[in-house]
């Protein structure tokens, strides 16, 4: 889940439009669920593609990376 936080922050520092607030809120999730929802809320991506990531979540609750039969 380290992984994934320290991508998120690295894509909030480089892109000028997301809030530097962002990066406190991701460093502070516990959840890799409110994880998954709360950048893929912010992804500039269709509403299919972030339900896919939705789903993909919860058929690899350790998350889509790591559930490699998919």
């Amino acid at each position: 889940m380290s992984s994934i936080k320290d991508l998120a922050i690295q894509i909030i520092n480089l892109s000028p439009n997301l809030p530097s607030d962002s990066v406190f809120a991701i460093r502070n999730i516990e959840s890799p669920v409110f994880l998954v929802n709360f950048i893929s809320s912010n992804l500039n991506i269709s509403l299919e593609e972030k339900q896919m990531l939705l789903w993909l979540l919860t058929i690899c609750p350790n998350g889509p990376i790591l559930c490699s039969g998919y």
